[in-house]
């Protein structure tokens, strides 16, 4: 099953989400991440209800 988003999604912004989220983790261990990517996930999550 091949997987086809409502909205187009624009392969140059994930890019650079992708290398924001980088910069933001840097190369720290998963265990000290953990409660930041939560908090980045639901932040992404506002983000993406507030466009619809």
């Amino acid at each position: 099953m091949k997987f086809t988003p409502k909205r187009k999604i624009d392969p140059q912004a994930v890019q650079k989400s992708l290398r924001e989220l980088k910069m933001l983790f840097g190369d720290r261990p998963a265990k000290e991440n953990a409660p930041l990517a939560r908090s980045v996930g639901s932040a992404v999550r506002l983000n993406l209800k507030e466009r619809q």
